[in-house]
């Protein structure tokens, strides 16, 4: 029992415990602007924000074409860490499409619910406060990366009315969070 109990530990390290994350200095350094305590500026996990470090970097190195599209914004965190990491590649010709309600999320439905049946009704009233970000805000956040601010284009709305009439003509990357 005690060698299965040694494997696993070594299996969880190894593949669970992400060291190339914490090695990462270029990412630490990126992320500790974005996702640290003190920041603030996003909610997605570190292993998130790595994984959209990791994809932005795939396009870079790719030469992918097209142009990077946020849905659901916040304060404007995974888009700074796309911004940012963007800078670092020298890939500031990229446009940055920013799509949210800038007004908080709209009110749930009642199909809106968790995997087991609990409504986000009563979520959603807790936090609504906190999930208001303006506009402005997420300027001044998006501003403060120096990524050039005609590349940064935000578009108010709901998401499933503004996008179809908006979308860039091709989307390198297009990442969805719009909801709790």
């Amino acid at each position: 029992m005690q060698r299965w109990d040694g494997r696993l530990r070594k299996y969880a390290n190894r593949y669970l415990h992400r060291p190339d994350l914490e090695k990462d200095k270029s990412f630490q350094s990126i992320y500790s602007k974005v996702g640290t305590r003190e920041s603030k500026y996003t909610l997605t996990s570190m292993e998130r924000c790595f994984s959209l470090y990791k994809a932005i970097q795939y396009i870079v190195k790719g030469n992918i074409p097209g142009d990077i599209v946020e849905c659901g914004v916040w304060r404007g965190g995974s888009a700074m860490l796309a911004a940012l990491t963007l800078i670092e590649n020298k890939q500031t010709y990229r446009k940055i499409y920013l799509y949210d309600t800038y007004e908080g999320m709209p009110e749930p439905t009642d199909k809106d619910i968790d995997i087991h049946g609990v409504p986000y009704r009563s979520l959603w009233k807790k936090e609504k406060d906190l999930l208001t970000v303006s506009l402005d805000e997420v300027k001044e956040n998006m501003h403060a990366t120096g990524y050039p601010i005609e590349n940064i284009i935000f578009v108010k709305g709901m998401v499933e009315d503004t996008i179809p009439r908006t979308i860039p003509n091709q989307v390198a990357l297009l990442r969805l969070d719009t909801d709790l």
